[in-house]
Order: C-alpha cells, then structure tokens, then sequence
C-alpha cells in the first residue's frame, strides 16, 4: 500500500495537468568574474558555431563569446566607451537581424548602430528623434519587412498624489532616418509602482519583485503584450490592430510571508532605503495576496510563446510553459530559479544565471528538447 502511494505521489509530481515536463541540458556558462548585470544578448549561428553577444549594465561595449565545446569565453567584443560611432555609454538592447547585421541601441544617447558581424564593422548609425518623450526609449526592436524601429518608453508626471494613473507604456514606430512614423501604436498601463522619498527627493521605484508589469514582444508582423496582472496575451498587427487574445490555464500562486521577508531585504538594497520605511510604503499602497499569473514572457525564433511562472522566494526552479502562437501547449520546462532567459534559437537557451547576494551574473546556455 505504501508504494502505491509513493507511486501516485511520484506521478503527480512528474506530470502536470499540461503534460509531462521536457528535459534541459546546460551546455556551458560563462565566467562570473567578468559580469555584473546582463541587460540583454542575442545568439548568432554560423556553419554550426554558436556565437553569444551579450550586453552588460556597466559595460561600454558588446561582449562576444564562442561556444567551444562546453566553455563559454568572452574573447572579442565590439565598440567603446564614448560618444563617437561604434562607442556606447549604455546599451540595453541587442538584436541580430537576419542579414547578419547586429543592432545594438544605446538608451543614454537615444542612438542605434549597425554592426556587420562577418568583419566587426560600423555599418551605420541612427539617431531617434524622441522629441516627444521625456526619456529616450528603453528598448528598440528593428523589423526588417517593413524597416521600421519599434520602441518601448514611458511617460509619467512627478505626482505625489496619484503617479499611476499619469504613468503609460508606449509603443511608437520609427523609420531609417529616425523620424518619428507613429506616436502611439499601443498605450498600455506601466509596472506597478510605488512613491519614496530619500533626502527630500521624491524617486519612483517602477518594478517591485512581485509588482506586475507590461511585456512586449515581436516576431515579423506581431506585437505580443502581456500585463502580467493577468493570465492572457493580447496579439496585435505592426500597426495597433487587436488581432486575438489568447487566455491560458496557469495556476496562481500565493504570496507567502517569508517572500514578504525576502522582498523588503531585496528591495532595501536595490535602493537603499529602510525596510520599515519600504514595508510601510510599499504594502500600503501594493497590498498583495498573490503573485501575479505571469513572471515573464518571451517567443521564440518559430513563433512559440514561452511563458514563465511566478515562485516562492524559497523555490530552486521556475517553470516554463511553452504554447504554439493558437495558444495551444507545447511542452513543459524548468529552469533555475534566478536563470532569466533572453533568447531562444532552436534547441539553445540563452540567458543570465544572477547572483542576488552578490550582484554578479554569468550567460548560460542550455539545450532544450
């Protein structure tokens, strides 16, 4: 009787209601000594050699690394510390575009350079006239058909009395010459967030670790949002046109006391207030009984949306629900808890493995299948 209790304890932990869970290989990790934060990174493929470009917060520059069996070094890297062509001061966006042309955008100087991998030269820069914005766009996304550069900014006033009802994500369009084409393609509501004040300064912390957020993603010819307040993904044309909204059978997870615990310590070293200023502040105005449906979301180079789970602060793995873009499941994985994943190019998983006690990160790559 107890093995067969054993046994139906042992099923419903190796299957979920979606299926079983598919397996992941780690192929290689990178050196920690060398990263601090991974902003973003993309996967370049050439006559069966994995290449990894990577982008880092405090690094002026693009990191280029091989996989050669199972090391991962960084050996190259592309651009400088400076205001000139191929030099950065902030990069937050890579992108390897099919020609084997490397996007890479600077936030700081509002500007996007072109690199030709094949000879690791400039090809060309482009300025985004952002006028309208009060900050550059946090994220820029090129779309060869239609030559187009999508990007991801808010906009929110100082005001003390209600910020989120003033704060919005917005989704405009630019072209080669970096003229603004669309000013607002999509209008969506921007993270969750909370008002503090340090040494008379009023500051917005825009992402608590359980706050929910907006999540755009691209593929050829559609935008993929996600507010992750909630269990669906809204599926719209390049031009704003809703296309579909798929809904998903995800479970919801409870917010425990000991990630309460977990959260005030991490938020107080994020910015470096008190936690008793930082707990009455911010479960007064984000009461929170649940985390939300969704962590994160990506599509993959097929056009599969991966969906990421919320976990207790105390879990060792997040899962992973892989869906085909009708909505329909695909697979199940899991990945280590403070693994995020950038990109997906076939069978390789590529993302930053953080250490949060020490704030330095590593790139991974898995093979999943």
């Amino acid at each position: 009787m107890k093995i067969k209790s054993l046994f139906i304890i042992f099923f419903l932990l190796t299957f979920s209601i979606h299926g079983q869970e598919s397996n992941i290989e780690l192929i290689s990790e990178s050196d920690k000594s060398l990263l601090s934060q991974v902003i973003d990174l993309d996967i370049f493929k050439i006559n069966n050699q994995v290449q990894i470009y990577v982008a880092d917060v405090f690094i002026s520059s693009i990191l280029i690394s091989e996989l050669q069996g199972k090391k991962l070094k960084f050996d190259n890297r592309l651009g400088r510390d400076g205001l000139g062509p191929g030099e950065f001061i902030e990069i937050t966006n890579l992108e390897i575009l099919s020609n084997g042309i490397l996007s890479a955008y600077d936030r700081n100087l509002g500007r996007i350079t072109f690199f030709d991998i094949r000879d690791q030269k400039v090809e060309e820069t482009i300025k985004l006239n952002t006028k309208k914005n009060i900050h550059f766009p946090m994220e820029v996304s090129y779309n060869e058909d239609n030559e187009l550069f999508y990007s991801r900014s808010e906009r929110f006033f100082s005001d003390k009395y209600n910020p989120d009802d003033k704060r919005n994500l917005i989704l405009q369009s630019f072209n080669k010459s970096g003229e603004l084409v669309t000013d607002s393609i999509l209008i969506k509501p921007a993270d969750d967030s909370y008002v503090f004040q340090k040494n008379g300064n009023m500051a917005v912390n825009p992402s608590p670790v359980w706050g929910r957020k907006s999540l755009i993603e691209f593929n050829s010819d559609k935008i993929f949002y996600v507010w992750t307040g909630n269990p669906i993904i809204e599926i719209y044309d390049l031009e704003g046109g809703l296309l579909k909204i798929l809904e998903f059978d995800l479970p919801r997870l409870d917010f425990s006391n000991s990630d309460k615990e977990r959260a005030l310590h991490f938020e107080s070293m994020m910015i470096d207030i008190k936690k008793s200023k930082i707990k009455t502040s911010l479960y007064e105005a984000l009461p929170k009984k649940n985390w939300p449906w969704i962590h994160d979301f990506l599509i993959d180079d097929v056009g599969n949306i991966w969906l990421a789970l919320p976990n207790h602060f105390n879990s060792r793995e997040r899962s992973w629900m892989v869906f085909n873009e009708d909505g329909e499941f695909q697979k199940n994985y899991k990945f280590p808890l403070n693994f995020t994943i950038h990109q997906i190019k076939g069978d390789i998983v590529a993302g930053e493995l953080f250490d949060f006690d020490k704030f330095i990160s590593a790139v991974r790559v898995y093979k999943a299948f």
